[in-house]
C-alpha cells in the first residue's frame, strides 16, 4: 500500500529539514485527502478509477462522501490542494 511507504519518508524529508515542517504537513494532508478521493471514485465506479465523475449524480456523491455540501465547494478544494503540491514540488 502506497500510504505506508510514503507517509514515513515524508517524516524523513522533514527531519532531515529538506522541506519545511508546513511543507511536510501540507503535502500529508493533501496526499491523505487525494487518496480518499480516490478510494471514493473506486468504490462509486466499482472499479480503479482516478477520473472525476461527469454525472451529477456522482459528483454530488464524491462530494457527499468527501464531507462537502456540493461538487463546487470540493473541486475547488481539490484544485486548491493540487495546486499546493505542484507549488511545493516546483
Amino acid at each position: 500500500m502506497r500510504l505506508q511507504a510514503l507517509l514515513p519518508k515524508l517524516i524523513a524529508i522533514g527531519e532531515l529539514s529538506l522541506l519545511t515542517t508546513e511543507q511536510v504537513t501540507q503535502l500529508t494532508d493533501n496526499y491523505l485527502f487525494l487518496r480518499r478521493t480516490e478510494n471514493i471514485l473506486q468504490s462509486i465506479n466499482d472499479q480503479q478509477s482516478q477520473t472525476l465523475p461527469e454525472q451529477t449524480l456522482y459528483r454530488a456523491r464524491l462530494a457527499w462522501a468527501m464531507g462537502f455540501d456540493d461538487w463546487l465547494a470540493f473541486y475547488q478544494q481539490l484544485i486548491a490542494r493540487m495546486q499546493s503540491v505542484h507549488a511545493i514540488f516546483k
